[in-house]
């Protein structure tokens, strides 16, 4: 299932060109809940499918534009980064992309955050 859900992310990048938003979320979320319920085995290592594609989905949709596209998959991928620190170096500029800094605190008269 988590090796079918992947190959989706192929639909998902041409759904998210066309601006089909609710495809997209739909997407977004099978592959957080695949990856979600398979997480002991992928801890466990007892997972026989590769999840490289159901990754790749959701971090096509971390970049989403939408925020609740984005949304879930941040935290699906937020919970699966815990035990994995690799993921969690790649979710990171993910994140930081995302971040939202208020416009008073960028225009402050001491040029500090």
């Amino acid at each position: 299932l988590a090796s079918a859900v992947g190959l989706q992310r192929f639909r998902f990048a041409e759904r998210q060109s066309n601006g089909d938003t609710a495809v997209c979320r739909c997407l977004a979320r099978t592959a957080a809940k695949v990856l979600l319920e398979s997480e002991d085995l992928i801890k466990n290592g007892t997972l026989q499918a590769s999840t490289d594609g159901l990754l790749d989905l959701l971090f096509k949709a971390a970049s989403h534009p939408s925020v609740y596209v984005c949304g879930i998959a941040v935290e699906a991928l937020s919970a699966i980064a815990i035990s994995n620190s690799e993921l969690s170096t790649r979710l990171l500029p993910y994140l930081q992309g995302k971040a939202i800094i208020p416009f008073h605190l960028i225009n402050d008269v001491d040029g500090c955050l």
